[in-house]
């Protein structure tokens, strides 16, 4: 990769860079950057004369949970505990029936047993709750509704969990605390906000977290990385972070 950046940057082959800055899955910790940096001055000596190594988590909701397949497994888990006499749902289930049977080609509600199992396939689970969407947003359904509102919740709860590690000064910028969020399942949020709302409006404001403005990312974790790389060699470049995320959704609590 480093070497198609050289590419494209129209320098000679085998130039050495200022700083290369990496936003790596498990490299997370003080230990793993330390062991990777050190494997690439080993391995490549003279690829970069500064070397910087992050995670790629972003601190964002990118990881949390609610995601589209937790939802779809909720919605799930609430039909077939419902079709078991085991939990009996306070909505109808008829809705859910219908888009899982349809999704997954079933005919009845064996038939998703291997998808579950023997062949178990998380994006072709998490694919149902774009239909549950449907029924939450469209049809109203109260089922979908319910757990869209459980996943809001969730989403809040992330939030709320870190709050006492917050900067005060991210708290009092304008639009309160920013979050990045990350996701399809973002694409529903007329679904999760109330839910959101609801814990947000019951414990934010006593965490002190009376503002929250949510973005999506517009750009990659690439972007980030450079510039940590770049700050890191001494040398920091430009940025202009007001163009790297748009905001969706700004709300006070009180």
């Amino acid at each position: 990769m480093a070497g198609e950046a050289v590419s494209k940057a129209q320098l000679e082959a085998g130039t050495c860079l200022r700083a290369l800055g990496m936003s790596l899955s498990g490299g997370d910790t003080p230990k793993s950057q330390e062991e990777i940096v050190a494997a690439i001055k080993t391995q490549y000596p003279g690829l970069a004369q500064t070397s910087f190594v992050c995670g790629d988590t972003r601190g964002s909701l990118a990881t949390a949970l609610p995601s589209g397949f937790w939802i779809s497994q909720r919605a799930l888990k609430v039909y077939f505990d419902h079709a078991d006499n085991l939990v009996s749902s306070p909505h109808d289930v008829t809705f859910v029936e219908k888009a899982m049977f349809s999704h997954f080609g079933i005919d009845d509600r064996n038939g998703l047993l291997p998808f579950l199992y023997s062949g178990f396939d998380k994006s072709r689970i998490a694919g149902l709750c774009k239909e549950l969407a449907r029924g939450a947003i469209e049809k109203g359904d109260a089922l979908c509704c319910s757990v869209f509102c459980e996943a809001g919740k969730l989403l809040a709860m992330h939030i709320l969990a870190v709050a006492n590690k917050i900067d005060k000064l991210l708290l009092s910028q304008t639009g309160g605390l920013h979050v990045v969020c990350v996701g399809s399942v973002f694409k529903s949020w007329q679904a999760l906000q109330p839910g959101f709302e609801a814990v947000m409006k019951e414990r934010g404001p006593g965490l002190g977290i009376c503002e929250v403005s949510l973005l999506t990312l517009q750009t990659s974790a690439a972007v980030g990385a450079a510039a940590l790389g770049a700050q890191a060699a001494e040398c920091p470049l430009p940025m202009d972070y007001s163009t790297y995320a748009q905001t969706f959704y700004t709300a006070k609590f009180s």
